[in-house]
C-alpha cells in the first residue's frame, strides 16, 4: 500500500514511499496542504478564486484543474476525491499527518481527566511527542504572496498551533520542575520563552527554575534580558509579580512550593490578547485607524468586524487597532467566506472580558 507522508510544521516536505517529492509548484503545495487539513468538500470555484485571485473564473478553473492533475500524477489518484463541480481530500485517504499526529497527542492527553493546564505520567510522552513533531512554525517560510486569503489562513492556523505547543511546553516545564528535574525543565521552559520572549509567564518559569537548582546568577540575568526585551519592544517595565520573583531571588529567598504563573493573580492587559508581534512598522491608513481606535474605545462596543476584498490590509489594520487599544483584553480572529464569483476574507477584531475571549467564526 502507498504510504503518503505530509510534515507541515516547518518547511513543507512531502514523502511518498519514503522519497521525497517535488512538485514543482507552490500552489500545488498550498493545495494539498489545504485539502489534507479541512477535510471539507470544497467547491472548485472556491479553491480557484482562493489560490488564484488575480484570474477570471474560467482560467482560475483552468489553473485549479491543471495543478490538481500534477497531484494526481505525481502522488495517485487515492488522496483526492475530485468530480466536475468539487475537491475534497478523499475520506479513504490514510496518509500520515504531523498536524494530525500533533493534535491526537494533545487530544489523548485532554481525555486523561485533569485540569487541562496540568500534566499527568500519561501525558509526558505524549506532550513530548507533540513538541518534537513542532520543528518550527507551521509552513515556516512559504508564503504565496499573490494569494492572500490562503496566506491569511495559514498565519491563523499557524497561530492556532503555536499558541497549542506553548501549552505543551509549559506544562511540560511545570511537570519536570515539581519533580526537581531541572535540566529537562529548563530545557522546556527556555524553548516556551522562544516562541515569544515577551510572555512574561514564560520568563518567570524559567527565572523560577534556575534558582531552584541553583544557578542564581542565570536567574537574575533572566530578569535583566526580560527588562531588556520588553522596554525594546513595548517601552514598558516587567510587571509586578516578575518584579517580585526578581527581589526574592536576589535577596536570596526559599522559592520552594512558590508558583508564579498568573493564575489568580491579577495579569496586565498587554498578556491577555493573542496578537502576534509585528515585524514592519505600520504606515498610512490613519483615518481607519481612528476611527476604529474610537469603536474599541467605547465601553459598550464588543466586537468590531472589518470586511473587506481579500488582499486590502483587514488584518494588518485590525491587529495595529487592537495593539494600540487600552481594553483589558483583545482577541483578534479571522473567518474566511466564498461565493462562486468571489473570495473574499474576514477579519475581525473582537474586544471580550479576559475571563471569556470572543471568537467569530
Amino acid at each position: 500500500m502507498t504510504r503518503l507522508i505530509l510534515r507541515l510544521l516547518g518547511p513543507p516536505l512531502i514523502e511518498l514511499d519514503g522519497c521525497t517529492v517535488q512538485l514543482g509548484r507552490r500552489k500545488a503545495v498550498a493545495l494539498l496542504a489545504y485539502l489534507a487539513l479541512t477535510r471539507q468538500v470544497h467547491s472548485r470555484d472556491a479553491l480557484a478564486t482562493l489560490l488564484w485571485p488575480e484570474l477570471d473564473q474560467s482560467h482560475a478553473r483552468g489553473q485549479l484543474r491543471r495543478t490538481l492533475s500534477l497531484l494526481n500524477r505525481t502522488l495517485g489518484e487515492e488522496w483526492l476525491a475530485v468530480d466536475r463541480e468539487t475537491t475534497q481530500w478523499a475520506p479513504e485517504g490514510e496518509a500520515w499527518i504531523d498536524v494530525e499526529r500533533f493534535r491526537e497527542c494533545l487530544a489523548d492527553c485532554a481525555a486523561h481527566g485533569h485540569p487541562p493546564e496540568r500534566a499527568c505520567t500519561a501525558c509526558v510522552p505524549l506532550l513530548s511527542e507533540a513538541i518534537d513533531l513542532y520543528q518550527d512554525g507551521f509552513l515556516s517560510g512559504f508564503t504565496l504572496p499573490d494569494a492572500p486569503a490562503f496566506d491569511e489562513w495559514q498565519f491563523f492556523e499557524g497561530e492556532a498551533l503555536r499558541d497549542q505547543v506553548a501549552d505543551a511546553l509549559q506544562r511540560l516545564a511545570r511537570w519536570h520542575g515539581e519533580r526537581a528535574e531541572h535540566e529537562a525543565a529548563i530545557r522546556y521552559a527556555r524553548r516556551w520563552l522562544a516562541l515569544d520572549p515577551l510572555h512574561e509567564p514564560a520568563q518567570r518559569e524559567l527565572m523560577a527554575l534556575y534558582a531552584r537548582s541553583g544557578q542564581r546568577a542565570a536567574a537574575l540575568r533572566q530578569y535583566a534580558e526580560c527588562e531588556r526585551i520588553l522596554e525594546e519592544e513595548l517601552g514598558v517595565p516587567p510587571s509586578p509579580e516578575t518584579a517580585q520573583l526578581y527581589e526574592r531571588i536576589r535577596d536570596r529567598e526559599d522559592l520552594t512550593g512558590c508558583r508564579w504563573e498568573s493564575e489568580g493573580k491579577p495579569v496586565r492587559s498587554a498578556e491577555l490578547s493573542n496578537l502576534p508581534a509585528q515585524s514592519t512598522p505600520f504606515v498610512g491608513r490613519e483615518q481607519e485607524l481612528a476611527k476604529l481606535s474610537r469603536m474599541l474605545a467605547d465601553p459598550d462596543v464588543r466586537l468590531v468586524t472589518v470586511l473587506g476584498p481579500g488582499g486590502s490590509g483587514k488584518t494588518r489594520l485590525a491587529l495595529e487597532a487592537a495593539a494600540g487599544s487600552q481594553r483589558s483584553s483583545c482577541w483578534l480572529t479571522c473567518a474566511v467566506s466564498a461565493c462562486c464569483s468571489c473570495w473574499t476574507t474576514m477579519s475581525t477584531c473582537s474586544v471580550a472580558p479576559a475571563w471569556s475571549p470572543t471568537s467569530c467564526g
